[in-house]
């Protein structure tokens, strides 16, 4: 009994997904003109046709952004890891105020203690009001040291990892690696659908179909680029010429090296 009223809900459940099916409208076929459009790769997008390229940039324009974010974040890391000569340098610099805040203490002690005194007490009212401003910038002062002595134990404390330094190095250079392989890769992307369009514009049967389409479309549709599709363009554009900057300048600072080294050769006076 319980089979058979299984059986009975599936025959059912069935018969309604056929209904259902019959009752969808059928889907219009492609006229003459959208197949050519779509056979020279081009789909609408309102009343404009776009390369299916554009939605390739689009994806590359996307994961461009996200390598730039993860790059800079590597870089914000580096920055924060101290190599030895970096860390040995912070120590000097921060010893070097320590003294210099101490000496400036001991200068502010000796004026507190030309102030002209009676009984052992401040002479006059402008001896109190010196002494008081002098006082002032002593517990500043040695706020500060306090401050820079703080630091400095702290900086001592935690000496440099070079494994660290190294690791974050290499993580720096990897995603900057990354980075300029996908502005490349954008850059041809977008170079491939400029002249894609532009064998397009000229294409006397993508025109025709264009201007065959359905009477009744309003706006007449028109072959792309997108306005999205050209702002994408600007910004790999940009991106090309910051990443040959940016490649460029250690090659030019290698030359300058180079140069002055044989310049000082040239010039070294003879022992």
């Amino acid at each position: 009994m319980g089979n058979w009223t299984t059986g009975l809900l599936i025959l059912a459940a069935m018969s309604w997904a056929t209904a259902i099916r019959a009752a969808e409208p059928p889907q219009a076929a492609e006229s003459p003109q959208e197949v050519v459009l779509k056979k020279n790769g081009l789909k609408a997008l309102g009343p404009i046709y776009v390369l299916e390229a554009e939605s390739d940039v689009k994806k590359k324009v996307s994961e461009v952004k996200l390598l730039s974010k993860q790059w800079n974040h590597a870089r914000l890391q580096q920055q924060s890891i101290l190599s030895v000569k970096d860390h040995q340098a912070l120590i000097q610099g921060l010893t070097g105020q320590v003294t210099q805040l101490r000496a400036e203490i001991n200068v502010v002690n000796q004026q507190m203690n030309r102030l002209p005194r009676y009984r052992g007490r401040l002479a006059n009212n402008y001896a109190q009001e010196a002494y008081a401003e002098l006082l002032a910038t002593r517990n500043q002062l040695n706020f500060t040291l306090n401050q820079q002595n703080a630091l400095l134990g702290q900086v001592r404390s935690q000496p440099p990892d070079p494994k660290l330094k190294q690791k974050i190095d290499d993580e720096v250079q990897a995603r900057h690696d990354e980075y300029l392989q996908a502005v490349h890769d954008l850059s041809q992307l977008v170079t491939t659908a400029k002249d894609k369009y532009a064998a397009l514009a000229k294409n006397d049967e993508v025109a025709k179909a264009l201007a065959g389409l359905d009477p009744a479309i309003k706006p007449r549709p028109r072959l792309g680029p997108s306005h999205e599709f050209h702002e994408n363009v600007k910004f790999a554009e940009r991106l090309e010429k910051e990443a040959t900057l940016s490649s460029a300048e250690p090659k030019a600072k290698a030359t300058t090296k180079s140069r002055r080294g044989a310049n000082s050769l040239r010039t070294a006076p003879d022992s």
